[in-house]
């Protein structure tokens, strides 16, 4: 979705709720490190055109939900 945003940035804000919800709900319990991937991929999400537009193209086309995704199934 967050790639999806290059041309529409309503999709950021689709993205950083989607990845909260995802990296909440594979988060185990008692594991923050969910969590904080979660904060991380919204934050770099929103980023895309509403707060720092400049950098919109570099983190619209940055596949960090993927490698944060890798990361915590290979941790697990």
């Amino acid at each position: 979705v967050d790639t999806l945003a290059y041309n529409n940035p309503y999709l950021d804000i689709v993205a950083c709720i989607s990845n909260l919800i995802l990296f909440w709900a594979l988060a185990k319990r008692g594991d923050h490190q969910g969590k904080l991937f979660g904060l991380v991929a919204a934050s770099e999400a929103i980023i895309g055109i509403w707060i720092l537009p400049q950098f919109a193209g570099i983190t619209n086309l940055l596949p960090l939900t993927t490698i944060l995704m890798a990361l915590i199934i290979w941790s697990s």
